[in-house]
């Protein structure tokens, strides 16, 4: 089943230095990546094959970390979405460059667990982490009448009092402030690039709707 998968530290370090060039592909990533981009017209940075024991099994999973959002849509439309096809042409062309370039992989092997990172998620998630105390910290000097920031992956959710404060604030510009606030403190964090006004993701509620309909616990009132 292909799904969404969140990487290990040691592999978004080095996929996100391949990202920004400071280390270069090799052969085998150089010509995968020209393929899937022939075939699906979709841009990968890295993939990462490896062995992994489930239960007492061996199983096989090549994980495939597209570049942009878009890329990782054409291959995930929606989560958990398995498109078999797709996945028998990718393993297929995966062995075949293993051979080609000598890559270390047991020759029987031939059922492989396709798996993709949307890697500019991954990215604006740290960038976020790291962004999230210089934007509070701005907010706080400029718009100190909300409740709570609560950091969520890539995005963030600002918590105003009361359901009044939050109809008001939507309807005089205090928003569009506030979300001008995290686009640059986000920006300042950016090393990607992938920022952009139009992928934005701030939200805005109130601390009287999360008590009242979620017992105030963020577990509920996300999921």
């Amino acid at each position: 089943m292909a799904q969404t998968y969140l990487l290990k530290k040691r592999l978004f370090k080095k996929t996100k230095k391949i990202k920004l060039g400071g280390l270069k592909k090799s052969e085998i990533l150089e010509e995968f990546s020209s393929w899937l981009w022939s075939i699906f017209d979709v841009n990968i940075i890295n993939f990462k094959y490896e062995r992994i024991t489930v239960g007492k099994r061996i199983k096989h999973r090549l994980t495939i970390i597209t570049d942009q959002h878009e890329d990782y849509m054409k291959m995930v439309p929606r989560l958990g979405e398995r498109n078999q096809e797709n996945e028998r042409k990718i393993v297929n062309q995966f062995l075949e460059l293993t051979r080609k370039h000598n890559f270390k992989i047991d020759p029987r092997v031939k059922n492989i667990f396709v798996v993709f990172s949307d890697f500019a998620k991954e990215a604006n998630t740290e960038t976020n982490g790291k962004a999230f105390e210089h934007f509070k910290n701005e907010l706080e000097s400029i718009y100190p009448n909300y409740y709570v920031l609560q950091p969520i992956f890539d995005s963030v959710i600002v918590f105003y009092h009361t359901d009044e404060q939050l109809q008001s604030n939507r309807m005089n510009g205090t928003n569009e402030a506030i979300s001008d606030v995290y686009f640059k403190s986000l920006k300042g964090y950016d090393e990607c690039n992938y920022i952009t006004r139009n992928n934005l993701k701030i939200s805005f509620d109130s601390k009287e709707n999360l008590d009242q309909n979620f017992e105030g616990n963020m577990f509920y009132y996300l999921h």
